[in-house]
């Protein structure tokens, strides 16, 4: 037995798990709309930020600095003016020829354009441009100093007109790798900011749970309100390394055509969304596309010249959120109602310690962005794609939990709190203690963009049949399976801890390495299990086990609990002789075992996996070549 804290309905009950047998029940009807679960079908884990479990792995972090050899910077920017600090630049260096800048832009996919040399002959320039790059050259015209500055986008004057009356802006900021307890753990300036303020306007959920491994198909549900599978479905899965993502249903092409304007903007083009290992996007997404400058600083030489994290004399991630401030100020100053996406990535992606040194920045901006009423009409998601996956933390239970519950924020603006009589904040203050996804986070963008935020009040039972449902709705306490999780990811399962040595636990880690090795190739090494790092058996709640069927006006009916010839099991294991660590969720019957979702590698597998080609990509993670 095993005693856990969890919440029903935002209060504090205590369960004690004990291992039962677990049947799946999935239900697959379009045509009914029936509420299959009653409110007590999802228990919530409560999870504690300074868990003693998680101890261990928790290090300090601290803001990020530069180290430069010049005294002061050479080249900044001032709204649109670049200015040239020639005393500091001809002191670090006197053997200056001349400097120059050009613009930077996209041409297709990867590639990008620089235009012709454009000299500097003063200590002020204006720009027009939006990103340059500048560089400095000596007398042997030997590149010397290197910078690269992003100015405020120069809005056409198509662009510069309202979407409508009083539209709302969405502004999301996504971290990598951050959950909701290490957000509560790790970035103090951050969470003081929202829950001080912001004027009570921000909400917290909870039970926000993952649906997928990575990030890429637990972004698309929220840009498109469609999974991976569904949106690769006609060239197949895992195909789409050879095509572009230009055609998605992303969300922003609707606000664009509602007349706003579009920013999507990534820090690190190798590990990006939509290029870690794929073609990206052919044309521009958005209208305004931070790739070229980010794709320019990254083949930069001066990069690996750089202290870690910088970029000559700024921490990129300032940078970054430089740019953030100056189009979002710039799109409030003209009237302008805009959609940005911002995905921060390359700082806490292998090492969640790190969203420390990014939490004040983090504030700083949303401080001067705030002062500038950005939250009378501004729907706010600071979010993350999942928590940690790569570090030790992961191999623990309390690991486990944070890796599926990431961090998840809305900041909603008093446009929308205020028009509905009070409606939509204690609809949003008891969705934060449910189970939401990102379904629901795009359902509820796509309610701002439609103006559909205030209920009628008829409208007591929301439609269940849907797998997004909008936080400005009451949404019930399913469980994962309506909302689009599947149990590999579902935190609502109630979990008893087994003994790592246990014959039966031994038993079924084999059965899935057995399953693993039928998977390689010949020329993958075969995988022997080494040992077991966890395990527990998974199971439903009463209600789950004892649901028979429903109605078609959604009144459940009960039966006795139904008693499974299958046990569903998580496991966390080591193997030999790639020394991999995986993570498992098996459905057992006998000595046979089917997967429940995807495995997950919890280790780096860098070059091991070498022999197998693009043809094979998802053997990558399992393969330790011969």
């Amino acid at each position: 037995m095993r005693t856990i804290v969890c919440f029903r309905d935002g209060k504090r009950v205590f369960l004690t798990v004990i291992a039962l047998s677990f049947l799946s029940l999935v239900f697959l009807n379009s045509q009914l709309h029936v509420s299959i679960l009653p409110a007590s079908s999802c228990r919530l884990p409560h999870l504690d930020p300074f868990d003693p479990e998680i101890a261990p792995f928790v290090q300090s972090r601290s803001r990020l600095t530069c180290s430069v050899s010049f005294q002061s910077p050479i080249t900044y920017q001032i709204n649109q003016t670049l200015h040239i600090n020639w005393t500091s630049l001809r002191q670090w260096h006197p053997d200056v020829a001349t400097c120059c800048y050009q613009s930077l832009g996209l041409v297709h996919g990867a590639e990008i354009s620089y235009s012709k040399s454009r000299v500097l002959n003063s200590s002020q320039v204006v720009i027009s441009d939006e990103f340059i790059r500048v560089q400095c050259v000596d007398s042997k015209t030997t590149v010397f100093y290197e910078n690269f500055h992003a100015f405020p986008p120069q809005l056409a004057k198509k662009e510069a007109r309202r979407g409508g009356a009083e539209a709302p802006n969405v502004l999301i900021v996504m971290l990598d790798s951050v959950s909701q307890a290490n957000f509560l753990r790790s970035m103090p300036e951050t969470r003081q900011f929202l829950s001080s303020q912001t004027g009570n306007q921000s909400f917290l959920l909870q039970g926000y749970n993952k649906v997928a491994d990575n990030t890429l198909p637990n972004v698309l549900p929220l840009l498109t309100g469609r999974t991976y599978e569904e949106l690769t479905a006609v060239v197949g899965k895992y195909l789409d390394r050879w095509f572009y993502y230009d055609s998605f249903p992303f969300i922003w092409k609707d606000f664009v055509r509602r007349g706003y304007v579009s920013l999507y903007l990534e820090d690190d083009p190798e590990i990006g969304i939509f290029t870690a290992g794929r073609k990206g996007f052919y044309s521009s997404p958005t209208q305004h596309y931070f790739y070229p400058l980010v794709r320019a600083m990254w083949d930069s030489p001066f990069l690996n010249q750089s202290t870690q994290w910088c970029f000559a004399d700024r921490v990129r991630h300032r940078i970054y959120l430089d740019y953030v401030q100056a189009f979002v100020l710039e799109c409030l100053r003209q009237r302008t109602p805009f959609f940005a996406f911002a995905a921060l990535g390359e700082l806490t992606h292998r090492d969640s310690n790190l969203a420390r040194a990014i939490d004040l920045d983090l504030r700083l901006l949303l401080d001067s962005l705030v002062a500038s009423g950005l939250l009378h009409n501004t729907l706010l998601l600071l979010l993350a794609d999942h928590g940690s996956r790569y570090e030790n933390m992961r191999s623990t239970i309390a690991g486990k939990m944070e890796d599926r519950m990431p961090l998840m924020s809305i900041t909603v603006p008093t446009s929308i709190l205020d028009s509905c009589g009070g409606a939509v904040r204690s609809k949003l203050d008891r969705n934060t203690r449910v189970l939401t996804t990102p379904f629901d986070v795009h359902a509820t963008i796509k309610a701002v963009l439609r103006n559909e935020w205030c209920s009628p009040e008829s409208s007591t039972r929301p439609d269940t049949s849907l797998r997004g449902m909008s936080l400005f709705d009451a949404i019930p306490s399913r469980d994962c399976t309506p909302a689009g999780v599947e149990m590999h990811w579902c935190v609502c399962l109630e979990r008893a801890t087994l003994s790592p040595s246990h014959p039966r636990v031994v038993t079924v880690a084999e059965l899935a390495v057995r399953r693993i090795n039928s998977l390689l190739p010949s020329k993958c090494a075969p995988l022997q299990l080494d040992n077991v790092v966890n395990a527990e058996q998974l199971t439903g709640n009463e209600a789950f086990l004892r649901f028979a069927k429903a109605s078609w006006y959604g009144s459940p009916s009960f039966s006795q609990p139904t008693k499974s010839r299958s046990e569903l099991f998580s496991l966390a294991f080591a193997v030999r002789p790639s020394s991999a660590l995986f993570e498992v969720t098996l459905r057992v019957k006998g000595n046979d075992a089917e997967w429940m979702g995807d495995i997950s590698r919890l280790n780096s597998y860098g070059n091991e996996s070498s022999c197998v080609g693009r043809e094979e990509a998802t053997l990558r993670k399992l393969c330790f070549c011969r």
